[in-house]
């Protein structure tokens, strides 16, 4: 009898450590192509989240934002990279962590771009998730 509990529970955390790794590795659906919710600059969104970080979000976590700004940085690290915004304040920035899957050229220092992502919320800086390049 203990056998067959033993065997039934083996079995049992066998399937379910399987369907929790199925799921782990489902990849994402990309956001490319859909449209964004809010848009904003760079500047714009920092500063809404600065002056009053509970309304921000409640209004925009877990929300696709559009946001346009100046590239600050590009800091890569193993398997994605995150393209850093400038926000023209200097306690923080917008950091948008990049979408490997849809990148079609690396944004350079400088440049202007538009990129869309799930806002996150507020550490120091504003951070959006698996974003992509729109302009």
């Amino acid at each position: 009898m203990r056998k067959k509990i033993s065997s039934s529970l083996l079995i049992l955390l066998v399937i379910g450590l399987g369907l929790g790794y199925y799921f782990y590795t489902l990849p994402m659906e990309s956001l490319e192509g859909v449209e964004a919710e809010f848009e904003f600059t760079a500047e714009t969104l920092f500063q809404t989240f600065k002056s009053n970080e509970t309304a921000a979000n409640k209004k925009y976590l877990q929300q696709l934002l559009a946001v346009e700004g100046k590239v600050k940085s590009v800091v890569t690290k193993a398997g994605y990279f995150n393209v850093v915004l400038t926000s023209g304040d200097v306690s923080g920035d917008i950091i948008c962590e990049m979408d490997l899957r849809t990148m079609q050229a690396m944004p350079k220092v400088g440049q202007m771009v538009l990129v869309q992502g799930i806002c996150s919320g507020m550490l120091w800086d504003v951070v959006l998730v698996r974003c992509v390049q729109i302009a």
